[in-house]
């Protein structure tokens, strides 16, 4: 039985239309609705409300049908927290971080430290790595510098560690993400892709952008062939 199927059910039970829990669970008649026909992007913390005024538990409400997979980060933390009944204030007394720390991993796992997110997942018995995994297509869509930021934190390194990892100086890979450099060819973001542990995907969301990359980085080794030909400069092309 899906979440639709068991909100209706309760609905016709306790003898309540879908305004009258809207109206109980403080949530807009449109969102009820929604939720009835089993729409996945209603948030966790809104079923929680429905369930609640429905006299249920949360888990009775999306156990069977919504996958963890199908949730964001932000949502496994706090059905996490529902489930074992946990406060951040518990959280933060056994993992010695500081309160500020917790209250931003349970909004974005990107603002605080790996190390952090890992003892917040191990009290809330979460896989760590499916928390970043959960955020792969908010990475994916993600202007470059944002994007290496993410993707270094979830490997757990700094981008001084990667710029080392991918034997390239600090200073010119800050270069290049600042956007001094137009064209960053496909074999430099495959190399990154596996230093992340990430597909090449991440750094190209369709295969329309690859091809164009591709065809671009074919162009350019081409004009440096026939520039050295010709005994000429890039800058004197231009020119």
């Amino acid at each position: 039985m899906t979440t639709g199927e068991k909100v209706k059910m309760l609905c016709e039970e306790q003898g309540i239309t879908r305004k009258e829990l809207a109206e109980k669970a403080g949530v807009s008649v449109r969102t009820v609705v929604r939720i009835t026909h089993d729409v996945r992007e209603v948030k966790v913390k809104t079923l929680e409300k429905v369930a609640k005024a429905l006299g249920v538990s949360i888990d009775y409400i999306c156990d069977e049908d919504r996958e963890p997979e199908e949730m964001s980060s932000e949502e496994r933390i706090y059905l996490a927290c529902e489930r074992k009944e946990i406060t951040s204030r518990e959280i933060t007394r056994q993992t010695g971080l500081a309160s500020g720390v917790v209250r931003k991993a349970k909004n974005d796992i990107f603002s605080v430290e790996h190390e952090s997110l890992c003892r917040i997942a191990e009290v809330l018995g979460l896989d760590v790595q499916k928390l970043y995994d959960s955020e792969l297509e908010r990475i994916t869509h993600a202007p470059l510098p944002e994007k290496i930021k993410m993707l270094c934190r979830r490997k757990g390194i700094n981008q001084k560690e990667f710029s080392r990892l991918i034997g390239m100086d600090v200073n010119r890979f800050r270069f290049i993400l600042n956007g001094k450099r137009h064209l960053i060819s496909v074999k430099t973001y495959t190399q990154w892709a596996e230093v992340l542990d990430v597909s090449v995907e991440v750094f190209y969301p369709d295969e329309d952008t690859v091809q164009e990359a591709l065809m671009q980085e074919t162009m350019a080794k081409r004009l440096e062939k026939v520039c050295e030909v010709k005994g000429i400069s890039l800058r004197d092309f231009r020119d």
